[in-house]
């Protein structure tokens, strides 16, 4: 073996010095022979090196792109809690009254001073479906007394499920008697509110979840057809899961408007559309399309259930009426540090995916 190798090293030497320049010997690796005769040792990595340094780089580059999706998904989240808490504060005028930006509240005077919750329940809901109290399932009527005697004072405020209701009953019955023949009439305005002290501060109580529930089987009443909602929204909604991937949704920034544009092209076979809904945060890619007819939402339902769309096997359901997946993955009452940490998990994950992917 050894004389082998300084055979190989003598005519690496002899075709140097006969080409005046290095040469690398084949015989002996690891050796190189300059055209002085001198045997200088190498390092036969150096091609590995560099395409290991590119692919170190091409990781970089991969764990940088998913950790600005993952701060993109962070601030996003972040405007939609801001609009949120916006929206749900109200004007407060210089007195320390309000209007709700939603106001599903009448306010009534000129009740009889035996009136029952009870009685003003069978007037009212004649204009629409009563809000029940999550926590005592009783309805949302509240009768005024008197903080030092504590007499009915007269007045009071009854809360519909829906908004449409308040300009329902302003209508129809302010002006109108409580009683029949009772000689006096009730005042029917929409619901003002005061402030109590310097901010507003939202009310809590019981669990969203609770609340939520409560609302859904109230809303199973409106399917009478009256003022509030001429519709079943579960019957008229479709909804459509494993649309899409959240490394899909935000590697790409037109990703979303392409998506919904195309849902609702092909939702069209289907019948009319009113709206489509694409989910971005959504775990398991959910998309809403709301339609005009039930017959068209039930269509679509069968024809995408089990269809293969983007290398992924799709869900399809009608809405229960219940899930909110817009928040699908997060709770609804977490606190603002809560949903930094698991948005803080969700950017991690990315990062460990692109660092796993160099």
């Amino acid at each position: 073996g050894g004389g082998g190798g300084g055979g190989g090293v003598g005519k690496a030497l002899k075709d140097a010095k006969r080409k005046g320049g290095a040469i690398r010997s084949r015989a002996t690796p690891g050796v190189d022979v300059d055209a002085s005769g001198n045997v200088v040792m190498r390092d036969d990595d150096d091609g590995d090196d560099d395409e290991e340094e590119e692919e170190d780089e091409e990781a970089a580059k991969k764990k940088k792109k998913l950790s600005a999706m993952a701060s993109s998904a962070i601030e996003k989240e972040k405007d939609r809690r801001a609009k949120r808490a916006a929206d749900a504060a109200p004007n407060v005028d210089e007195n320390g009254w309000f209007s709700l930006k939603t106001n599903t509240s009448v306010y009534v005077d000129g009740l009889p001073d035996d009136a029952t919750a009870d009685e003003v329940k069978e007037v009212f809901q004649k204009c629409g479906v009563i809000k029940l109290d999550p926590d005592t399932s009783l309805p949302k009527i509240k009768l005024y007394a008197d903080k030092a005697t504590g007499a009915f004072k007269g007045d009071g405020l009854v809360t519909y499920l829906k908004e449409p209701s308040v300009a329902l009953a302003t209508t129809i019955l302010d002006g109108t008697p409580f009683r029949v023949g009772m000689g006096t009439n009730m005042s029917v305005t929409a619901a003002k509110f005061q402030m109590k002290g310097d901010a507003y501060v939202k009310k809590q109580r019981g669990s969203k979840k609770a609340k939520r529930a409560a609302i859904a089987k109230q809303e199973s009443a409106l399917g009478w057809g009256g003022f509030d909602d001429t519709k079943d929204r579960k019957k008229t909604t479709a909804i459509l899961k494993r649309m899409f991937t959240l490394d899909e949704m935000f590697s790409d920034p037109k990703f979303r408007e392409e998506l919904q544009e195309d849902v609702e092209a092909e939702a069209a076979k289907f019948g009319a559309v009113e709206t489509v809904k694409v989910f971005t945060t959504n775990p398991d890619g959910a998309v809403s399309v709301r339609f005009k007819d039930p017959a068209a939402a039930e269509a679509c339902v069968k024809a995408m259930r089990g269809r293969w769309f983007g290398g992924s096997r799709l869900e399809a359901a009608l809405w229960d009426g219940v899930t909110n997946y817009a928040t699908a993955g997060m709770r609804a009452d977490e606190s603002e540090a809560e949903m930094q940490a698991r948005l803080d998990r969700f950017g991690a994950s990315l990062e460990e995916e692109g660092g796993g992917g160099g």
